[in-house]
């Protein structure tokens, strides 16, 4: 009986001096204590209930147990006998910190990926300045995209020689752009100021809305690609209109002058129109008489005038008549004084116009 229960120990262990111990294979690995090898069955470690495993008494660092209740799964000491920590193995979910060591997480076990550091993040590079720090791919490569809840791509990121570009996935580049020197585009990837504006094929610059209902009350458009046009937004366009030229228009799209106002103007205070006087004496024979004008300066307009006898010192006897006082007929810049003398001296008589800068 003691040969057979021998044999049967020889042939089912193999114990060598070194403490290898081999199950099911007589050359057990130099490494390990314990060998086992099967190509039909495996190994199979205690099961308990989570109450009995929490009831072990000082479990070593590293025990390995099977849990078969509750969280079901293998469960291993990752602490000191005198202060477990029971790590489930079966769990997808992390139950612990993980240090990096200044690796990378990465889908190919190169240096790319995820690059974690205490103060922030790298996705594809490891220089950490902020809190989260993105390279691109490749040039032109996108460096975000933001999908909708249905999971279709609305927006996008990239660098453009330097330039932040934020697009429309489905649509035109530089919605919104920022240039290297902090110039600001929307619609235009070449801002050439603090702020640039593109108008979209169709569309306004600016639109200024109500708070309560959004309801857009004013727009800024361009008109002709070239003039500026402020409006009242399904009112009426060319409340305030700039023409590429320098001219304004106030509810006129077409404006001519400097400033070209259609409708009444109201003000208050005075209003400085360069108003003048200027005047013209003639002295007029016995029974004699004629035509006399005086005109505006350039650049100044008629707006009035008038004239007579001129009586200066001692009052003489009136025998200026006037047969006409007003516009010249063929200059309407000029006053025109039509005058007869029906007395038997010399008479002196004055014409003046009244000139203003109007048109």
């Amino acid at each position: 009986m003691k040969l057979i229960v021998t044999i049967f120990l020889s042939c089912v262990f193999s114990l060598y001096v070194s403490g290898q111990v081999g199950i099911g294979t007589s050359n057990p690995d130099p490494s390990a204590a314990l060998d086992v090898s099967s190509d039909s069955k495996g190994l199979l470690v205690p099961h308990m209930t989570r109450s009995q495993r929490l009831g072990i008494d000082k479990p070593a660092t590293g025990l390995l147990i099977y849990q078969q209740d509750d969280s079901t799964g293998f469960y291993y000491n990752a602490g000191t006998p005198d202060a477990p920590n029971w790590l489930n193995l079966s769990a997808y979910v992390l139950q612990q910190n993980i240090n990096t060591n200044g690796k990378w997480i990465s889908p190919d076990g190169e240096d790319n990926g995820i690059y974690l550091r205490p103060d922030g993040v790298g996705i594809g590079t490891n220089y950490v300045e902020g809190r989260l720090n993105v390279r691109q791919s490749a040039a032109g490569s996108k460096l975000t995209t933001f999908l909708d809840q249905t999971g279709i791509p609305r927006w996008h990121t990239q660098l453009v020689n330097g330039t932040l570009n934020v697009a429309d996935a489905n649509g035109e580049d530089f919605a919104l752009a920022v240039k290297p020197g902090g110039q600001v585009g929307i619609g235009t990837g070449f801002p050439h100021s603090r702020l640039g504006i593109r108008a979209a094929s169709t569309g306004d610059l600016l639109s200024f809305s109500q708070n309560s209902s959004d309801l857009t009350k004013w727009h800024l458009s361009l008109a002709n690609s070239e003039h500026l046009n402020f409006a009242e937004t399904g009112v009426a366009d060319g409340r305030l209109f700039l023409k590429s030229g320098g001219q304004v228009g106030i509810n006129n799209m077409n404006p001519t002058e400097a400033l070209d106002v259609k409708g009444n103007i109201k003000y208050s205070g005075t209003l400085d129109m360069g108003v003048r006087i200027f005047s013209q004496g003639y002295v007029i024979t016995p029974n004699g008489g004629g035509n006399f004008s005086i005109g505006c300066p350039t650049g100044t307009r008629l707006i009035g005038g008038g004239g007579g006898q001129q009586m200066i010192g001692t009052p003489s006897e009136n025998t200026i008549v006037v047969s006409y006082s007003g516009p010249h007929p063929n200059d309407d810049n000029f006053w025109r004084l039509v005058v007869a003398n029906n007395g038997g001296s010399h008479k002196e008589v004055v014409v003046y116009v009244i000139c203003a800068k109007v048109k």
